[in-house]
């Protein structure tokens, strides 16, 4: 399997344990996110979309398998936490530029 990127890695590990600057420290300064319909654009809107998110679904995520396809990253996530059907698998699909997460779109 391929490495994960390293700003994969440090996203994921910025989300289990709660920290909102490495967080920012892993996302390009327009990044965008799309989760449950909705679109965050921006370090600032995405560090708040996470916060809110841990203190809502209390989450954890484990990365089961990631691959790569042209200039995308999609990476499978065992997601468990305080919601109904916990826990879920879900596909983040990253976009990098110049080693930094400009877009995340979770299905």
């Amino acid at each position: 399997m391929t490495p994960m990127p390293m700003v994969i890695q440090q996203y994921f590990q910025a989300v289990n344990q709660r920290d909102i600057t490495l967080l920012a420290a892993s996302l390009s300064a327009d990044v965008q996110v799309q989760d449950e319909s909705e679109t965050y654009q921006g370090v600032a809107s995405v560090c708040a979309w996470q916060h809110a998110a841990v203190a809502r679904y209390q989450h954890h995520c484990h990365c089961v398998s990631w691959r790569q396809q042209q200039a995308q990253w999609y990476v499978d996530v065992e997601v468990s936490g305080v919601f109904a059907g916990s826990p879920v698998t879900l596909t983040f699909v990253f976009t990098l530029v110049q080693q930094l997460i400009a877009r995340v779109e979770i299905d």
